[in-house]
């Protein structure tokens, strides 16, 4: 089974207007073992992140959510985990294959640590083809190291 975590998260003092105060980090973990870092980029909050903690045996498992202070600005306090959610999504659920082929974003290592682009939104599409099923994965990213414009945009005054 896959393994989906809802997370309802306020970051006290988080403007992305700010280098100084982008964004708090949280780590993830599962059963003790690393899953991810998660950005609250989006204000105060409370903002709700759905995350893929991965595939998983049935059974308990325990998800703990901590503040990296090493990658989260000074300024930035307040802090807090009010709800998580946990959804499974079994073989047998159209989503399964979308969620088990979903890419790992990595950032670039000339970006850590930078006040730069973060994944704002990541969904998919299916399309039937001759071979099957088709799934497509498009990521939306903040983009202010002025990078590649999503599909259809442009930069205000180029012709």
């Amino acid at each position: 089974m896959k393994v989906t975590a809802t997370v309802t998260a306020r970051c006290g003092g988080c403007s992305w207007a700010s280098p100084a105060l982008t964004a708090a980090m949280l780590v993830l973990e599962v059963d003790g073992h690393y899953a991810q870092h998660q950005p609250l980029t989006r204000g105060e909050g409370p903002r709700i992140t759905s995350v893929l903690l991965g595939r998983f045996a049935a059974g308990p498992h325990r998800l703990s959510i901590r503040l990296d202070r090493g990658w989260t600005p000074k300024a930035v306090h307040g802090v807090a985990i009010p709800d998580v959610r946990i959804a499974t999504t079994t073989e047998d659920d159209p989503d399964f294959r979308a969620l088990a082929y979903a890419p790992v974003l990595h950032p670039r290592p000339n970006e850590l640590g930078r006040f730069t682009d973060v994944p704002l939104v990541m969904w998919y599409e299916t399309d039937a083809t001759a071979r099957g099923t088709r799934i497509r994965y498009s990521v939306i990213f903040s983009n202010e190291d002025g990078g590649t414009l999503p599909t259809g945009c442009s930069r205000p005054g180029a012709a």
